[in-house]
């Protein structure tokens, strides 16, 4: 018969289940239910309704983590197409601005060269 999986003991393990010895497997057991009672009360993620980790709940978060992260990335993503398109305004104006063909040598050696 296997012996208890708990570290330092010595006892055999029930024959069913997860291979502890009866005291240790009461204690899992207890373990189990104080966890599914803990889980049933987390708060769920806003935008996926995935269950928040008690952690996140404590907290007070409104998010999951990766619901969090992506949020966090499309915003990275939706700041540096601000930028290109800022930067795409200003290039035309520049071009528009050019009136003579050395101001529009100056736009060439800027914009196009530079790239």
């Amino acid at each position: 018969m296997p012996k208890c999986k708990k570290s330092g003991c010595c006892e055999e393990a029930v024959p069913y289940g997860k291979r502890y010895c009866p005291h240790h497997m009461q204690e899992y057991r207890r373990n189990q239910a104080e966890y599914e009672a803990i889980y049933a009360t987390l708060r769920c993620c806003e935008q996926c309704g995935e269950k928040l980790t008690k952690t996140g709940h404590d907290r007070g978060d409104r998010l999951c983590r990766s619901c969090e992260e992506r949020q966090e990335q499309e915003r990275i993503q939706n700041h540096y197409a601000s930028i290109r398109i800022e930067q795409r305004r200003k290039k035309i104006a520049d071009l528009d601005a050019a009136q003579t063909v050395d101001s529009l040598r100056e736009w060439i050696k800027t914009y196009m060269l530079s790239e």
